[in-house]
């Protein structure tokens, strides 16, 4: 099975605090993540994506592709 965004859901959402890294994210929501989630965190509009396996959260490139609208008019 693939890793895609239309295979998972929202369980939480909230800011990210200015030095906080993925490790502390992954500590507050372990007991709310399993295996196979995948945590996406934007900091100042720069979205990563962190797929959580038995150990600790591994770099995910390509889950979310955001498409940017020019409008030349």
């Amino acid at each position: 099975m693939s890793i895609t965004v239309e295979n998972y859901r929202l369980i939480s959402i909230r800011e990210m605090q200015e030095n906080e890294k993925v490790a502390d994210i992954w500590k507050w929501m372990k007991k709310q993540c399993e295996v196979s989630d995948v945590l996406v965190l934007n900091r100042d509009g720069e979205i990563s994506c962190y797929y959580v396996d038995e150990n600790y959260p591994q770099y995910l490139t390509g889950f979310i592709r955001i498409k940017k609208d020019i409008n030349l008019s």
